[in-house]
């Protein structure tokens, strides 16, 4: 899960792995967290349509220290949700109510627990 909203936010309780699975489900939103599928406009998307994926709660950081131009484009105050934070993760809200991951909507993956941009290795 996401630093910025308390690391660990979502499970998903495995009993068995499904052979049609291309991957474990990313999960359920944790006791005091929230997480909504958003599109372009930060509205709630249909079950079984991609979006944005954004975590709400009492997790939430309140932003990044000392960096305010970070903070506004990664939490916002959604008129109908309070304090979400953009986790810039794709996914999409299932028929059974857990989320499914689809990837990155940037070019960011994780090395030991460190966010890398690939753009910074490819420079």
């Amino acid at each position: 899960g996401a630093t910025e909203a308390s690391i660990w936010s979502i499970y998903y309780p495995i009993k068995t792995v499904k052979a049609e699975w291309t991957s474990i489900p990313y999960g359920y939103p944790l006791s005091n967290q929230t997480y909504y599928v958003l599109n372009y406009e930060n509205n709630p998307c249909p079950i079984g349509v991609k979006g944005e994926l954004y975590i709400g709660g009492k997790g939430v950081a309140e932003g990044y220290l000392n960096d305010k131009e970070k903070t506004e484009a990664s939490f916002i105050d959604h008129p109908d949700f309070g304090r979400i934070y953009r986790t810039g993760d794709m996914g999409v809200l299932t028929q059974e109510g857990y989320i499914e991951f689809l990837g990155r909507k940037d070019h960011q993956i994780k090395v030991r627990g460190y966010r890398v941009e690939l753009g910074e290795i490819e420079s």
